[in-house]
């Protein structure tokens, strides 16, 4: 048996949520029997290949939320002695840091996931630094979502080698069957969307600055930003640009489910103008894949690692993170240029077209 604990879980949304989700899935479609420690959060529980285990929780990182997750980790030990318990992302891990001289994990394989920030956050502060060392040699398997991000880990633990597995993102089977028969959109109006939580690393006022410096005659713009803004000051930034942006601007807010594919589906262009960041990093980016998945070019900071999860000049153009210049020439070519939008949109469905969860996960289980 494996336990996932995760804050960050359906119907919750965003990449490590859908990370924790995937893996779920792929790891039951191997046959092994999985079961999802998770918050309650309000909605429906739907049908899945593993087992539900929801727990009072606000989701958080905060004390009392943290503390949840500790009891969820000491009732695993006791109640499933051999089991692996597998952490897929901070706030669990941050836990086991804090009471970690609460357990005996002697008998439990331990299975911990990194996605980049939390690691920069981890290795830049000596007090969880030092707790991290003290908790590796429990640790069976670490988990890494890219090359980058395997880098990042080993700069810092050296001695880690023989213990991480890269296990990439894919595109969910759902996702590749909606757009397997591509929609034809009616009218001259050319969309560009960004789907991404409101944050400034996401770069989404660095994308509504460079549309506002595009002057083009008889091209009809349309930017569309989905996404959440869990602070309301960098939502109220984002408004105050928009308000200065000569092309509509549509906030969304977050969309699941059918409201999304549809927002992929309306699009012509996809872009994330992601910023540096040392406290948040942009590892991989799920939603790359989702964007070629459905036909879309992608424009895309050269960060982190975001080079593997895109080709540069076969699906998508990188920019240098910070230069407006390059974001703006990025813009006006693929604006002009319709037949480059459906070789690049065309090139980035064959890119994930094999790529899957299931086979991603096969060398965690060897």
């Amino acid at each position: 048996m494996i336990r996932i604990l995760t804050n960050e879980f359906f119907p919750r949304t965003g990449g490590i949520a859908t990370y924790s989700l995937e893996l779920a899935k792929a790891l039951a479609a191997h046959g092994q029997k999985i079961v999802v420690s998770c918050p309650d959060f309000p909605g429906p529980v739907p049908r899945m290949p593993f087992a539900w285990d929801r727990f009072k929780s606000r989701g958080s990182q905060d004390p009392d939320d943290l503390w949840r997750l500790q009891r969820v980790v000491k009732r695993h030990c006791r109640e499933s002695p051999g089991a692996v318990l597998l952490l897929t992302e901070p706030a669990p891990v941050r836990s086991l840091l804090l009471f970690q001289r609460f357990f005996d994990l002697s008998r439990t394989p331990l299975w911990i996931t990194f996605h980049g920030s939390e690691l920069s956050q981890f290795t830049r502060n000596n007090f969880w630094r030092k707790r991290l060392l003290k908790l590796f040699p429990s640790v069976d398997r670490l988990i890494v979502n890219s090359a980058f991000t395997r880098t990042l880990l080993l700069e810092a633990f050296p001695d880690l080698k023989e213990r991480v597995h890269i296990i990439p993102p894919a595109v969910s089977e759902e996702w590749k069957k909606a757009f397997a028969i591509p929609e034809k959109r009616s009218g001259d109006e050319i969309r560009i969307l960004t789907v991404a939580r409101i944050h400034p690393r996401k770069g989404q006022v660095e994308v509504v600055k460079a549309l506002s410096s595009i002057q083009l005659k008889n091209h009809n713009l349309h930017y569309q930003v989905v996404g959440d803004a869990r602070r309301s000051l960098w939502q109220k930034h984002l408004e105050a640009a928009t308000s200065a942006c000569p092309y509509p601007v549509e906030l969304s807010g977050a969309l699941q489910g059918e409201d999304l594919q549809r927002a992929f589906s309306n699009a012509d262009i996809f872009v994330m103008a992601s910023q540096p960041d040392p406290a948040s990093i942009e590892s991989f980016g799920i939603v790359y894949l989702e964007a070629a998945a459905a036909g879309l070019p992608v424009i895309a900071a050269d960060v982190g690692g975001v080079r593997e999860a895109v080709r540069d000049g076969e699906n998508a153009i990188l920019v240098p993170p910070g230069d407006a210049k390059a974001l703006q020439e990025a813009l006006i070519l693929l604006i002009q240029d319709p037949e480059m939008r459906q070789r690049m949109g065309a090139a980035g469905k064959a890119l994930v077209a094999d790529c899957s969860w299931k086979a991603n996960v096969r060398g965690l289980l060897e």
